[in-house]
């Protein structure tokens, strides 16, 4: 019974922000443009700060499991990438279906669902160690979509377009503003670190409101089975192979929590942006956001019970 209130304790809260913000939608309280422009505002002032401090007030990490840790990202998201490429492959589906349905299956949307899930889990005692993470996972995540999608575009890949895609991200020039202070044992003064804090708890329940505005299901219909492979893979399948991954070496408690945050969490909602701006089928994309996240509430709930039962949280 305590690891069902575990799991509802994290993810029920996360559903409320959704249903919320879907409600707002639906009753006119706010609208589309509004919500993209806040879209626009949460990833370039509340996030990055939320991930700025993160790292910058991190203490007390085992080198050692951290390193295990980022290891296993390192290593099982460009494995999935090209397993799932050499598979999709194989397929008769237009390559812009086939890029998108790859990406789908290790980008994860770990700045919305992935925080909140280890603050529900740890409290902000876990949001420097999934800081670290994050630091790694984004530029990564990042570096293999250009791969993906311009793979299956057909064009070259050049080093100067995978570094613009990464230099260009806020989250990442946020964290390594971040791991460069944090290094240098540079100490802010309390007036600045004071409304950053502020602005910092604002990301969370904002981003939430605004992914639960834009879901939108109407569409679904046109391309299910692709969905659903899309989303069996994202939810289940490269969780499943990550977190075993994670377990065989020896990964418990918080370094286990925030891979399967990090892993766990449904189809970032940039997937379908860079799904439009290179040539994938956008429409699949958005769709795969839509359902994935959904979903994750459901099946993230039972990744935490089913690992906190065996006492690996």
């Amino acid at each position: 019974m305590d690891n069902l209130l575990f799991s509802f304790n994290v993810i029920f809260p996360l559903f409320v922000l959704l249903f919320v913000g879907n409600l707002s939608v639906r009753f006119n309280w706010v609208d589309k443009e509004t919500l993209n422009k806040l879209n626009k505002f949460i990833f370039r002032v509340p996030l990055p700060i939320l991930l700025f401090l993160g790292i910058y007030n991190m203490e007390n990490i085992d080198v050692q499991n951290s390193v295990k840790m980022l290891s296993v990202i390192l290593i099982a998201l460009p494995s999935v990438t090209i397993i799932m490429s050499l598979i999709m492959n194989r397929t008769k589906l237009p390559n812009p279906k086939k890029a998108v349905i790859v990406q789908a299956w290790f980008r994860s949307n770990i700045m919305i669902f992935g925080i909140p899930v280890v603050q529900g889990m740890y409290g902000d005692v876990g949001l420097p160690l999934l800081s670290s993470l994050i630091l790694v996972a984004v530029p990564l995540v990042n570096i293999l979509a250009v791969f993906v999608l311009e793979g299956y575009r057909g064009n070259d890949i050049s080093a100067s377009k995978l570094m613009v895609s990464v230099i260009k991200n806020p989250l990442v020039d946020a964290a390594l503003l971040g791991f460069i202070l944090f290094l240098l044992q540079i100490k802010l003064p309390e007036i600045i670190l004071s409304p950053l804090n502020s602005l910092s708890k604002t990301a969370t329940p904002i981003a939430f409101i605004i992914l639960g505005g834009t879901l939108e299901f109407d569409s679904i219909k046109n391309n299910i089975k692709l969905i659903l492979l899309g989303s069996v893979g994202k939810l289940i399948i490269t969780p499943l192979i990550v977190i075993l991954a994670a377990i065989s070496i020896g990964l418990r408690g918080m370094y286990l929590g925030c891979i399967v945050a990090t892993i766990a969490s449904p189809v970032a909602v940039s997937s379908f942006t860079m799904a439009k701006e290179m040539d994938g089928d956008a429409d699949l994309a958005a769709q795969l956001v839509i359902i994935t996240t959904v979903l994750s509430l459901i099946t993230i709930f039972f990744w935490l019970y089913g690992l906190k039962s065996f006492n690996l949280l």
